[in-house]
């Protein structure tokens, strides 16, 4: 839920410099991640196929 306290969508200050700060630090810790898992050959998890997708999948095979 983006207002659950703690989520990246919701910064926990209110003075614009702190919420820059804490927009760069959340960022340099994602890239951290990901990096981390490159290094590891850790590949991205498949992502749910759209139902639209698959219709249009189904209907192109008939």
């Amino acid at each position: 839920m983006p207002n659950e306290p703690g989520s990246i969508g919701r910064s926990r200050y209110a003075g614009k410099a702190k919420t820059h700060l804490q927009q760069i630090a959340t960022a340099t810790a994602m890239h951290f991640i990901g990096i981390h898992n490159w290094l590891i050959d850790k590949l991205p998890e498949q992502t749910r196929t759209p139902a639209c997708v698959k219709t249009m999948k189904r209907s192109m095979a008939s």
